[in-house]
């Protein structure tokens, strides 16, 4: 991690390495696990960021295809498209964390069913697949 950029990815990727969900509180990954939720909603955003700049772009073409005013050209596009790709990323890293957290949660919940002591008759078949009733 030495070399890697302190921007959202990066811190995100750092604290998530480092938070030890293992022994984390329900809340707490309950909490973590929203943030699937966020991710969607940042990539759909994002989606609709980038098909307005594809616009902006395609409207600035001239008759011949070159670009009349010049916005976003040269260097600003090499920027913006690292700019895309550095949301891209967080978005991942955000998805990973709800992900990993609902299936840390998940797999607490199975455990505790596995081991509880519930007075309900639990049955082999059910009644609607059981062939001896007729």
């Amino acid at each position: 991690m030495a070399n890697r950029q302190p921007d959202a990815a990066g811190l995100l990727a750092f604290l998530w390495d480092h938070f030890d969900a293992d022994t984390a509180s329900d809340e707490d990954l309950e909490y973590l696990s929203v943030a699937t939720d966020e991710a969607a909603s940042a990539a759909f955003k994002l989606s609709t960021l980038i098909s307005g700049i594809g616009c902006l772009i395609d409207e600035d073409r001239g008759p011949e295809d070159a670009p009349e005013c010049g916005a976003l050209q040269d260097a600003r596009q090499t920027t913006l498209l690292y700019h895309i790709a550095d949301e891209v990323e967080t978005i991942a890293r955000l998805a990973r964390i709800g992900a990993e957290s609902e299936g840390r949660l998940r797999f607490r919940m199975k455990e505790r069913l596995a081991t509880s002591t519930s007075r309900r008759i639990k049955q082999d078949s059910q009644s609607s697949t059981d062939k001896a009733i007729a």
